[in-house]
């Protein structure tokens, strides 16, 4: 966070070390086990892309008209980048699932 003000900095610590505190205080009152726990690799790996996969749908500009009307050439390039990069998320998916 080297790039906020110490203020800001001070803030977003003190925000985060609050739902740390809820977040334990949940696991207590509903007896989850909040330890660590190791993670296979893999399962990390289907994670990330999905979420990856997720995040890529979201830039399509379908999913960005909030910000605006895209021309029909900056909407196709957009869409074909987001398809290039969902392609490669689904090769990584296809390894990891047959790993």
């Amino acid at each position: 966070m080297s790039n906020l003000a110490s203020r800001q900095s001070a803030e977003i610590a003190d925000s985060l070390s609050g739902v740390r505190t809820k977040l334990a205080a949940f696991a207590d009152r509903f007896h989850v086990n909040a330890g660590v726990r190791p993670v296979a690799a893999l399962h990390n790996f289907k994670v990330q892309t999905t979420m990856a996969g997720i995040a890529a749908a979201e830039m399509r500009p379908r999913s960005l008209r909030g910000y605006g009307p895209f021309d029909s050439e900056t909407a196709k390039a957009i869409e074909d980048a987001c398809d290039d990069l969902q392609n490669a998320l689904r090769r990584v998916q296809e390894l990891v699932d047959n790993a």
